[in-house]
Parts: C-alpha cells; sequence; structure tokens
C-alpha cells in the first residue's frame, strides 16, 4: 500500500532475515530507536529515499504503521 504511493525511481528495497540485523551499545543523541517486534509478524518493508531516510512499514491485522 504505502510504496504503490512512491515513484519507482525511489525504490530500493530488499528482504532481510533476523541475521542481518546490527545491535549497538553505545548511547547517542541523533539515533532514535524505534521498537519493532521482529520475532513477531508485521515488518513489512525497510527502505530508504533519496535524501538516505530510512522508512518502516509494519503493519498487524489490526494496526499499520509507517516509520521515518
Amino acid at each position: 500500500m504505502f510504496l504503490s504511493l512512491l515513484p519507482s525511481s525511489v525504490i530500493s528495497a530488499q528482504e532481510i532475515s533476523i541475521e542481518d540485523f546490527v545491535t549497538y551499545s553505545k548511547q547517542s543523541n541523533f539515533i532514535k530507536e524505534i521498537p519493532l517486534p521482529t520475532e513477531e509478524f508485521g515488518l513489512r518493508g525497510i527502505t530508504t529515499d533519496t535524501n538516505g531516510n530510512p522508512w518502516m512499514y509494519y503493519a498487524t491485522q489490526d494496526t499499520s504503521s509507517i516509520f521515518k
């Protein structure tokens, strides 16, 4: 649904697995952490726009959210 609103020239996505996730332990004032339950179904996609901003699409049968 969300990705259909973007022109195909700005969409670049690939499938990821749990092994591809990166963790960090350093506290930062400019990194915003958004908790997403990766063990549950719901994470539908992660992509970046032309400015390099990450976008995440998360949906369950009850709700859906788009995070920038």
